[in-house]
C-alpha cells in the first residue's frame, strides 16, 4: 500500500471520478439495461496478444461453474488464458450484497468444456464489516486498440450487512466516508487480474485494515495457502491465499501485489470465514484521516494450478526464479493430472503444479528456497456416479449457462485431466528433470442387481498405508478409503492397492452387502450386490426436510451430489434447505437419471442466529432475484422486530401457496427454544420477543441428536400446543447422517414423480409423522393409524415394527402427558400391544430403540424413533392440556 499526501493526489482521484459510466445497472432486476456505446463481441476467440472488456449484451458469452452468476448487464474481462465478470452496480446474490467486484472467474476453456467459476462473492474491505460499493463500473479500454483491457468501479463503503443483521445491531460496524476506485487490468497473455485501487478518505482518523475477501465454492475445492497448503492454518505472513478444485477443476488465488511484499494475517476475518469458505488477503492496520489518500495493488489470479498463477506472479514481484522439473509416472507411463507439490526448507508448500497430459510438470521458485518436491494423485475419495466431464449446475447463471450444464449433466463434456487413485509418492530433492513415481490403481466395479441408486462405502481393512502430510493432502472421507454413490446400478472408482472391507448398501429400509476385496494395482476388481428390500414401506413415503449443498455458504458438496446422496439412502423426497438460498434442484433430476426415484421440494433455510434457524417450504423460486427470492433477514430485521414479525415476513415469500415453518435444531444455540429462552421447570418464555408459537413443525431429530428436544416437545403438548415433530440429516456433506435420519409419513403416492406441494403440506399438517433414526414403526388403533389421531376413552394401540436384519429394536417406550409410564420389551418379537385406559384426559409419545447399533451400514449408531403424538379424550367432550399454557415473561 501506498499512503499518499492528500494535497498533491486529490486532483488525480477527482480526474478519476469524472469517467463516464458505459456499463451500469440500478438493481439486479434492472440488468437489461445496456449503453448506447458500441460493445465489442465478447465472444471472438483472442489470441495472445489481445484482451476484451465490455458489457454483456449476449449471454452466451457468460461461463457457468458451481458459483456462476453473471448476467447481460454485467462486464466481462477476457484475453487467451483466462476470463472475468465483474458485477455492475446494484444488489449481489450470496452475502456481500454490493456491486463492482469480480463475481466470476475461470480459464478460457477448449469448445464443450464447462466453465468452473468457483466464486461466490467477492469484495474489498476498508476495516472490519466496510465493503465497497460500486456505484459506477466502466469500460476504460475494451483492448480492441491493442494493450491491456481495464475497466473501472467507482463507489463508497457500505457495512456488512450479514454481521450487522446477524447480531441485530446497526451500530455495530460504524459509518465511515470514503470514495473508492478500483481498477481491473488484465493484460494479454496473462492468467493474473490486476487490482489496482485508490482510498480517498473523508471522515474522522480511523485505524483500518485494507483487504480483500472472497467467499469460493469449498464443495467441491479445498484450500491451499502459501506456506500452509491445505492445512487450514495462516502464517503470520503469505504472499496468496487460493484453492484448488477437488477435481482440477481450477485453481483461484488472491495475491498480493509488489509494493507490500506478503498479506498478513487476519484473525478477525478469518471468524467470519464461519459463514463459509473465506480466501482473505489482508494488509496490516494503518490510520486514515480525513483527506489521506492510500493506494493498494494486488492480483486475482485464475489458472489450471497454483504453479501456473505463481510463476507470472514472481515475475510482477521482482522476485529471482529457478525452475523444478521432471515427469511423474506410473509403472512407466506419465501421469496427467497429478499434483506436484513443492516445499521449502521447513517443509511448507510454496507452490503446486499439474501434470501435462504426459505426465510432465514444471514450475519456478524463489532462487534457493525449494527443498523437495512431492508427488500425489489420491483424489478427494468421494465419487459420484455422472457423465465424464459434467458441469456443475449454479442455480444463480444466467438461463443459457444453466441449460449448457444441464445438457453436460445428461450428455457428458470434454473432461479436465483428472487421475485419482495413484496415493502418495516419496519426497524428492528439487531439482530439474526429475522422475516422481506413482504406484497406478486398480479399479473397484460395483453392480447393482435391481439397477437402482445405491452406497458403496469402502474402508482400509488394516488402516490407511499413506503417511500423510494434511498440508498437501486431505484427509480420507470421514476416516473411509472411499464412497462411492451409484444412480442406475453401475459404478466403479480408482483404489489404491492393498484390503479393503467394503458395504454396498442403500439405507434402512434395504438388506446390505459386504465383501472384503484385494485391489492389485493397474487391475479391476468387481463385486455384484443383491439389495433385497425387507422393510415394507407400501403407503409410506420417506422425507429429509433438511440437508445443503452448494448453495449454502457452508455447504460441502454440489446439488448434484446432494441429489445421489439422497437417492443412494433410498429417500423418496429432498428438500432444498439452503442457507438463505432459493434452489431449485428439481431440474437436475431428469438430467441425472433419478426422477423415478427421487424428488425434490423448493426450500429455504432462515437464518438468523438470534432467532433459530428455520425451514421454509414449499417456495418457488424468483427468477433474477437475490438468492432466489429468499428472505434476506440481514437487511430488514429493523422492519419485523420480534420473531412473530420474522414469520409474517417468510410466510410472504413466493409460493403456489401456504408457507410452512420448521422450527431447525430448537434446543442448540441457533435454534428456536434455547434463544426465546423457554424455561421448562416453569413453562415461561423469558425473551418474548424472539418467540412465536406460529410453526408448524420442528426438529424432534437432528442428526442423531433427539435426547435435548423430546422434553420440549413433550411440554409443548402438555401446555396445549402440537406442532408436527420431524427427523432431518441437516447434512452438509455426503454424509452426516443423510438415510439413517428421515421422517416417515403416510402418503398413497405410487409414483414419485407425481408429488406436489400440497402432498407435502398435507403430509406435515395433517397425515402424522415417525421421527426416525434408523427404523419405521407403525402404531395403530382399531386399525386406524395412530399419530396425530385423536381417540375417546380406553384405547388399545398395536405397535408393528419394520425393519432389516441388520437393525435391532429391543424397546417400546410410552409417555403419558409427559411421564414414562410403560416400558415394552420386543423380545424378539416384531410387534407389541400398549393398553391405555386413563383416568384424564391423556396425550400419548411413543418411542422405540435399540441396545445394539446398525452396523454394518450405519456403524456406531443405535436405532431410535418418535412417532408424533395421539390423543385420548376420556369421555369424548374435548381434549384439555394437563398444564397451563407457556407464559411470556
Amino acid at each position: 500500500m501506498t499512503l499518499l499526501n492528500h494535497c498533491t493526489s486529490r486532483p488525480l482521484l477527482a480526474l478519476i471520478l469524472t469517467s463516464a459510466t458505459l456499463g451500469c445497472r440500478d438493481s439486479k432486476e434492472g440488468r437489461d439495461t445496456f449503453p448506447t456505446t458500441d460493445t465489442p463481441d465478447l465472444t471472438e476467440v483472442l489470441g495472445d496478444e489481445h484482451s476484451r472488456a465490455g458489457v454483456v449484451t449476449d449471454e452466451t458469452a457468460l461461463f457457468g461453474g458451481i458459483s456462476a452468476e453473471g448476467q447481460a448487464g454485467d462486464v466481462k474481462l477476457y484475453n487467451n488464458r483466462v476470463q472475468f465478470v465483474i458485477q455492475a452496480p446494484g444488489e449481489s446474490s450470496y452475502y456481500v450484497g454490493y456491486g463492482g467486484s469480480v463475481i466470476d472467474a475461470d480459464i478460457v476453456r477448449p469448445a464443450g468444456q464447462p466453465g468452473q467459476d468457483l466464486i461466490d462473492d467477492g469484495s474489498m474491505m476498508v476495516g472490519l464489516g466496510r465493503m465497497f460499493n460500486a456505484e459506477t463500473v466502466e469500460v476504460i479500454s475494451d483492448g480492441t486498440g491493442g494493450g491491456a483491457a481495464v475497466v473501472r468501479a467507482t463507489g463508497t463503503i457500505e457495512p456488512l450487512t450479514i454481521l450487522t443483521g446477524t447480531l441485530e445491531a446497526a451500530g455495530i460496524i460504524q459509518d465511515r466516508d470514503a470514495t473508492i476506485v478500483t481498477d481491473y487490468i488484465l493484460e494479454p497473455d496473462s492468467w493474473l487480474l490486476r487490482l489496482e485501487s485508490t482510498v480517498l478518505w473523508e471522515d474522522l482518523t480511523t485505524p483500518v485494515q485494507l483487504a480483500d475477501m472472497a467467499f469460493v465454492a469449498g464443495d467441491i475445492s479445498s484450500p491451499y495457502k502459501h506456506r500452509a497448503g491445505h492445512s487450514g492454518g495462516s502464517p503470520d505472513t503469505y504472499g496468496w491465499d487460493a484453492i484448488v478444485g477437488d477435481r482440477n477443476e481450477v485453481a483461484f488465488a488472491l495475491m498480493q501485489g509488489p509494493e507490500d511484499g506478503e498479506f498478513s494475517a487476519n484473525s478477525v476475518l478469518e471468524i467470519v470465514g464461519s459463514l463459509g469458505p473465506l480466501l482473505i488477503g489482508s494488509n496490516p492496520t494503518i490510520d486514515l484521516s480525513e483527506g489521506d489518500e492510500v493506494q493498494w495493488t494486488r492480483y486475482w489470479g485464475v489458472g489450471p494450478d497454483i504453479g501456473t498463477l505463481t510463476n507470472e506472479w514472481y515475475g510482477h514481484q521482482g522476485t529471482d526464479v529457478e525452475m523444478v522439473s521432471g515427469q511423474v509416472a506410473g509403472d512407466g507411463a506419465g501421469v496427467s493430472g497429478a499434483r506436484v507439490h513443492v516445499l521449502d526448507s521447513e517443509g511448507l508448500p510454496i507452490t503446486m503444479a499439474l501434470t501435462t497430459s504426459d505426465g510432465h510438470f514444471e514450475a519456478s521458485v524463489p532462487t534457493d528456497t525449494a527443498a523437495q518436491v512431492v508427488a500425489e494423485s489420491r483424489g478427494p475419495g468421494v465419487y459420484f456416479d455422472g457423465q465424464p466431464g459434467a458441469g456443475w449446475y449454479a442455480p444463480y447463471a444466467a438461463p443459457v449457462i444453466r441449460q449448457a450444464t444441464l445438457d453436460t449433466i445428461e450428455s457428458g463434456a470434454p473432461p479436465v485431466a483428472f487421475s485419482p487413485g495413484f496415493g502418495v509418492g516419496a519426497a524428492v530433492d528439487a531439482g530439474v528433470d526429475l522422475t516422481l513415481d506413482l504406484t497406478p490403481p486398480g479399479m473397484l466395479n460395483v453392480t447393482v442387481e435391481d439397477n437402482g441408486p445405491a452406497v458403496v462405502r469402502v474402508a482400509f481393512a488394516g488402516g490407511d498405508h499413506e503417511g500423510v502430510d494434511a498440508a498437501l493432502v486431505p484427509g480420507r472421507p470421514n476416516g473411509y478409503a472411499a464412497w462411492l454413490y451409484i444412480r442406475d446400478g453401475e459404478g466403479s472408482m480408482p483404489l489404491e492397492p492393498g484390503t479393503y472391507d467394503v458395504v454396498v448398501h442403500r439405507g434402512p429400509t434395504h438388506e446390505a452387502h459386504q465383501e472384503t476385496i484385494e485391489v492389485l494395482s493397474d487391475e479391476g476388481v468387481s463385486v455384484s450386490a443383491s439389495l433385497e428390500a425387507s422393510v415394507d414401506t407400501d403407503g409410506f413415503r420417506s422425507l429429509d426436510p433438511h440437508s445443503h449443498g452448494a448453495p449454502s455458504g457452508d455447504g460441502a458438496i454440489s446439488m448434484e451430489g446432494r441429489l445421489a446422496v439422497s437417492a443412494a439412502h433410498g429417500l423418496d423426497v429432498h428438500f432444498g434447505t439452503d442457507h438463505d438460498h432459493v434452489a431449485d434442484y428439481r431440474v437436475l433430476l431428469a438430467p441425472m437419471g433419478l426422477a423415478t426415484h427421487l424428488a425434490s421440494v423448493v426450500a429455504d433455510e432462515v437464518s438468523p442466529s438470534m432467532r433459530g434457524h428455520h425451514n421454509a417450504y414449499p417456495l418457488e423460486t424468483v427468477e433474477d432475484a437475490v438468492n432466489g427470492g429468499a428472505l434476506r433477514w440481514w437487511q430488514n430485521w429493523l422492519e419485523w422486530g420480534t420473531t412473530e414479525g420474522l414469520y409474517g415476513f417468510i410466510r410472504s415469500m413466493k409460493s403456489d401457496g401456504d408457507i410452512l415453518i420448521q422450527a431447525n435444531h430448537p434446543s442448540s444455540s441457533a435454534g428456536l427454544f434455547s434463544n426465546a429462552g423457554w424455561h421448562l421447570e416453569s413453562g415461561s418464555i423469558r425473551q418474548p420477543s424472539r418467540w412465536s408459537e406460529d410453526f408448524d413443525a420442528f426438529e424432534v431429530l437432528n442428526d442423531g441428536g433427539y435426547s435435548s428436544v423430546v422434553p420440549y416437545y413433550l411440554d409443548m403438548l402438555n401446555r396445549g400446543l402440537s406442532p408436527t415433530p420431524v427427523g432431518v440429516s441437516d447434512s452438509h456433506t455426503h454424509a452426516s447422517g443423510v438415510g439413517e435420519n428421515r421422517t416417515w409419513v403416510p402418503m398413497e403416492l405410487a409414483d414419485i414423480r407425481d408429488l406436489n406441494n400440497d402432498h407435502i403440506r398435507d403430509a406435515i399438517r395433517h397425515s402424522g409423522t415417525i421421527a426416525s433414526f434408523g427404523p419405521l414403526f407403525i402404531p395403530t388403533i382399531d386399525g386406524a393409524w395412530a399419530p396425530g389421531g385423536s381417540f375417546d376413552g380406553a384405547v388399545t394401540v398395536d405397535v408393528e415394527l419394520r425393519t432389516p436384519s441388520w437393525m435391532v429394536v429391543d424397546t417400546l417406550h410410552v409417555f403419558e402427558n409427559g411421564i414414562e409410564t410403560q416400558t415394552i420389551a420386543f423380545e424378539g418379537e416384531s410387534t407389541a400391544t400398549v393398553q391405555l385406559d386413563p383416568e384424564l384426559d391423556t396425550v400419548v409419545v411413543l418411542t422405540v430403540d435399540g441396545s445394539t447399533d446398525m452396523a454394518p451400514v450405519y456403524p456406531g449408531h443405535r436405532p431410535w424413533a418418535l412417532a408424533q403424538a395421539f390423543f385420548v379424550d376420556v369421555d369424548g367432550g374435548g381434549w384439555t392440556p394437563p398444564l397451563p399454557a407457556l407464559t411470556l415473561d
